[in-house]
């Protein structure tokens, strides 16, 4: 077991904030571990494999946010081979999951779109999860969820920017 000073979310410092910063060092650690939980039983529930189920979830954003998903931005975003990613469409198309459709101004690109078989699926097991947030949501006032929001937003976003990928 590591020390505190081992501890690379320990940074001595003598700033009155700093407890405050390594209790919220401690809480995103927490989150995240959460959340890989959530995904281990997710992807044990639904018989996918932890790469599919990041699919999954990587084309319904795309799709959330308006964006065409093609199997190259899908490779990029979750940092895999193109040849993994094509292994990867195909095993999800296999399941009902995924359509591929021709890309309307690129004949060497498809657009790949979630199927309403994978959304009930993913529903069906991610519902539990939603209303435990949703719950959770509930205990706070909106200057408090603001608040989180903007951490929320602002660590996604410097968390994608600084992203080597």
């Amino acid at each position: 077991m590591p020390t505190p000073s081992d501890d690379p979310l320990e940074q001595p410092s003598a700033d009155a904030g700093s407890s405050q910063q390594s209790r919220a060092l401690r809480a995103i650690q927490a989150l995240t571990d959460a959340m890989d939980h959530m995904h281990s039983s997710m992807t044990q529930s639904m018989e996918l494999n932890a790469s599919d189920l990041r699919a999954l979830r990587a084309l319904s954003i795309m799709q959330l946010r308006g964006h065409q998903a093609t199997p190259f931005g899908l490779s990029e975003h979750l940092g895999m081979s193109t040849a993994a990613t094509t292994a990867l469409i195909r095993r999800l198309a296999n399941h009902g999951f995924l359509r591929r459709e021709p890309h309307s101004w690129d004949r060497r690109s498809q657009v790949l779109t979630l199927t309403d078989e994978a959304r009930r699926t993913f529903h069906r097991h991610f519902d539990e999860h939603l209303s435990t947030i949703r719950a959770v949501i509930a205990e706070f006032s909106p200057h408090q969820l603001e608040a989180a929001v903007a951490f929320m937003e602002r660590l996604a976003e410097q968390l994608t920017a600084s992203d080597p990928q």
